[in-house]
């Protein structure tokens, strides 16, 4: 993408995906691969071993959304 209209701590609007219709806040931003990390969106399990002092068990983790599956809300909604 040559412009980017999307920046860290931007609230953007889900439109595909199983999180669709749900609005979040970007946590971080990846220009090589066009993709976003929405704040509690698109979360998986991952499975953590156990360490001294750690906790384990299961950890969920958000996931990078492509560019094109989110719509940048106007900052006054």
């Amino acid at each position: 993408v040559k412009q980017w209209n999307i920046l860290t701590g931007d609230k953007v609007a889900i439109i595909a995906g199983r999180d669709k219709d749900t609005i979040g806040e970007i946590k971080s931003v990846n220009r090589e691969t066009n993709t976003v990390i929405v704040e509690g969106k698109k979360l998986a399990k991952k499975h953590v071993p156990h360490q001294p002092g750690a906790p384990d068990g299961i950890m969920r983790k958000e996931q990078p959304i492509h560019l094109s599956n989110v719509m940048l809300l106007h900052p006054d909604t």
